[in-house]
């Protein structure tokens, strides 16, 4: 199983000099403001590109998580490759077998429901 992360996000520290700072460039938030936005246009056509190929999502915190049973890591990226997925926006995986899921916090159900596609 394959999972493939890509990142929304995160938080404004992580990205932007700002913490204990008295006064910032106010071009450095205009800059990252269209950082942002293109980046999250970019995201929005891969979650179409992935949607497409029917994998399958689930949003965390900071980033969306694809999943793809029965496929290699190495067709994998080549799946992306012909998605156009740029493989410097994400981050892949791969997954030996489906209880290794539960540590990102799906429960059983959840599970059951993802061993059933």
């Amino acid at each position: 199983m394959i999972k493939v992360s890509v990142t929304l996000y995160g938080k404004p520290c992580w990205e932007i000099k700002m913490e204990g700072e008295q006064m910032m460039d106010s071009d450095v938030l205009r800059d990252h403001g269209d950082y942002l936005h293109q980046h999250l246009y970019d995201v929005a056509d891969i979650v179409d590109r992935f949607a497409h190929a029917e994998w399958e999502m689930e949003g965390t915190a900071y980033s969306l998580d694809f999943w793809k049973k029965n496929i290699s890591l190495a067709n994998a990226k080549k799946e992306l490759k012909k998605l156009g997925i740029n493989q410097k926006l994400v981050k892949i995986e791969e997954w030996e077998d489906i209880e290794e899921m539960d540590v990102m916090g799906l429960d059983e159900e959840e599970l059951e429901e993802f061993e059933e596609v």
